[in-house]
């Protein structure tokens, strides 16, 4: 049995069919991706050519995949979703009711918002112009009062902040000081000294995290060859459990605690214990020379001082924005060297 011919009208629209199919392919998976990565459309809601996902889930997983960089392990990974975060606690948080002061604070030192210090002199010089918090306001503490408090997160040894705070603050030989760092043998000489001593690390939780050997060494959630394990405090319970109120002591802290200052505090302020505090010394760690990025938008960056490649960027206007989102709060806020 013969087969009929095909007429040239079927294979004309055979062919326009094929063609068509075949741009759709190539629109859909062409390298072109300036489409949808990032999507440059707010109306955009076409599945993802790749994950077949919407433009909206994409943007929730991007928004909540964590990240470990320095101390910190449960980083947002990406820049705008850190952003966002510190802009929903700042919109949603009135702020913290002034304990001490009715009268109005004065203007705080200037923030230095550049991509990087120019130099460690440089640093020092601007920073040295803090204003603490017992000399603009005398008249709303007691230098002699002995439940004044100071909390040291990540103290180190006792010369390198505690006795600083003790010999530079007004009334510093008055205040208790509670000491908190991972190494217990820190314990002795701030003992001796009459420091409150917690070997502990300061977190978001209360349990066991793994640490590396040696100095300065930050938080991970996972053991390595030579790590060995600590227990953490979750310092936001620990001030709102802990720390004693009832004589509405002036409360001073410092933290230094190698990256996890970018949870701990979005969670001070979540549950409401930044509010205990009058003034905030913060050394706060970013990716350095992370200027080399300049659209910031670059989900990870070269840590040239560690050598190590792939880390979520923390540029130093995020430390800045932290700063000053304390000093929203009506926080004496001021950064550490």
């Amino acid at each position: 049995m013969s087969r009929k011919p095909v007429s040239r009208r079927v294979k004309v629209v055979f062919v326009v069919f094929a063609l068509s199919f075949a741009a759709l392919l190539f629109a859909n998976f062409s390298d072109d991706r300036s489409g949808w990565w990032p999507p440059s459309s707010q109306n955009y809601t076409a599945p993802h050519p790749i994950l077949r996902v919407s433009r909206e889930q994409h943007l929730v997983e991007l928004a909540t995949k964590t990240c470990s960089w320095k101390g910190a392990v449960g980083l947002l990974c990406d820049p705008q979703a850190r952003r966002a975060r510190l802009l929903k606690l700042k919109n949603k948080f009135p702020g913290c009711p002034r304990r001490k002061c009715k009268q109005p604070y004065s203007q705080l030192e200037p923030l230095y918002t550049g991509e990087e210090w120019p130099s460690a002199d440089y640093k020092q010089k601007f920073l040295s112009a803090a204003k603490f918090f017992a000399d603009e306001y005398p008249k709303c503490w007691h230098t002699g009062h002995t439940e004044n408090i100071y909390l040291d997160l990540g103290a180190r040894t006792f010369s390198s902040s505690v006795g600083w705070f003790r010999s530079t603050y007004p009334g510093g030989q008055n205040f208790h000081v509670h000491a908190f760092d991972i190494e217990e043998r820190f314990r002795q000489e701030h003992e001796a000294m009459g420091v409150t001593f917690h070997n502990v690390g300061v977190s978001t939780t209360d349990g066991l995290m793994w640490t590396g050997q040696g100095n300065m060494k930050g938080l991970s959630s996972r053991a390595s060859a030579d790590s060995r394990q600590v227990q953490t405090v979750n310092m936001s319970r620990w001030i709102l459990e802990e720390l004693p109120m009832a004589d509405n002591p002036l409360v001073v802290l410092k933290m230094d605690i190698e990256g996890l200052e970018h949870e701990v505090i979005p969670e001070l302020i979540y549950t409401g214990a930044v509010c205990k505090i009058d003034e905030f010394f913060l050394e706060c760690h970013y990716a350095r020379r992370s200027h080399r990025d300049p659209n910031r938008s670059y989900r990870e960056c070269d840590d040239s001082d560690t050598g190590q490649p792939k880390l979520p960027c923390l540029h130093r206007h995020e430390c800045v924005a932290l700063l000053s989102l304390l000093r929203d709060l009506g926080i004496h806020a001021h950064e550490w060297t």
